[in-house]
């Protein structure tokens, strides 16, 4: 499934997504300087997905955030597939051959605990705001501040 992530490339990157343009969006956004448009995506995290206000608030003021929570569960299995049409995301890892590759994937370049992603994938239990990744919600955020 994955014929780029072999045991000699374990520790180098697939994609360099963790510096893409709409990651670096998200980091700037949650700096110092844009302390307004921080607070103004929080409250819309907090009312369009349920997330609790005091995490949602204390994650992005410390920028506390793992590269799957920017880019998604659907986007992390997209990544690690090389396959940006792949769909099927709740049959993905029951379906997968080797889980080992995709958790070790998941640990070293998405920053996910190793038990955390084996018993969550296990059970497909993911948030909607987990599956689609902050990136896609800030871009929804700037669309919706656009048309009003």
């Amino acid at each position: 499934m994955h014929g780029k992530y072999n045991k000699n490339e374990l520790k180098t990157p697939i994609m360099k997504r963790n510096k893409s343009l709409e990651s670096m969006k998200i980091r700037t956004m949650l700096g110092k300087k844009h302390k307004s448009l921080r607070l103004c995506f929080t409250h819309y995290v907090v009312e369009k997905y349920g997330i609790n206000i005091y995490t949602a608030h204390t994650r992005f003021r410390r920028g506390i955030l793992s590269q799957w929570m920017i880019v998604g569960i659907r986007g992390c299995i997209c990544e690690f597939l090389e396959d940006d049409s792949f769909t099927d995301f709740e049959n993905f890892y029951k379906d997968l051959p080797v889980k080992s590759k995709f958790i070790e994937f998941m640990q070293e370049e998405m920053g996910m605990c190793e038990r955390t992603a084996r018993e969550r994938f296990k059970k497909f239990d993911f948030s909607e705001l987990e599956l689609i990744g902050l990136e896609a919600v800030y871009e929804q955020f700037i669309e919706d501040i656009i048309k009003e």
